[in-house]
């Protein structure tokens, strides 16, 4: 940001007050480019290489009990995932697994990583932390132990549940 001032000599104290102006703007100058950024919006990953290893789950009734009032059906499969994270290498982060509100029914995603990416659960709406720290790697992959559990009694034939990453540079 450039300001441009013009200082006109003023009878007596006329130019200390304007030098005095110029150290106040040059201060507020300096306090507004040294203070730290803004927080930044997330970053989509491109996690387009990822693979769902085991197909589509076939979902089971959680209770075969007849008398049972459990209408959960539970799934699950193995999900290899790889972030392309070039962008940010050598940079510090925090990784995000996102499932957006557009799925229907009452459904509950839980997953085991193995080693890379943090354990964790989503519903729909939600967005959990898989990774925090450097990024080290272009290409960041883990196979992901995934369970699925829905509202039988709600769910549709085929559903597709459209996760997606998400990266805050810190």
């Amino acid at each position: 940001m450039i300001l441009k001032s013009r200082v006109v000599p003023v009878a007596g104290q006329g130019l200390l007050f304007a030098a005095f102006i110029v150290a106040i703007v040059g201060a507020l100058i300096f306090s507004i480019s040294t203070s730290s950024p803004a927080k930044s919006m997330p970053a989509l990953i491109d996690d387009s290489a990822t693979v769902v290893l085991d197909g589509t789950p076939i979902m089971n009734w959680r209770s075969v009990t007849p008398k049972s009032r459990d209408n959960a059906v539970v799934g699950r499969t193995r999900v290899n995932v790889k972030l392309a994270t070039a962008p940010w290498l050598g940079k510090s982060g925090r990784i995000y697994m996102v499932l957006p509100a557009e799925s229907t029914g009452s459904i509950k995603v839980a997953w085991r990583g193995n080693g890379l990416l943090l354990d964790g659960q989503l519903v729909p709406g939600g967005r959990t932390l898989v990774y925090s720290g450097t990024i080290r790697d272009k290409r960041m992959e883990d196979v992901l132990e995934v369970k699925i559990e829905a509202d039988g009694v709600r769910l549709s034939n085929v559903q597709q549940l459209r996760f997606h990453f998400e990266i805050d540079v810190e």
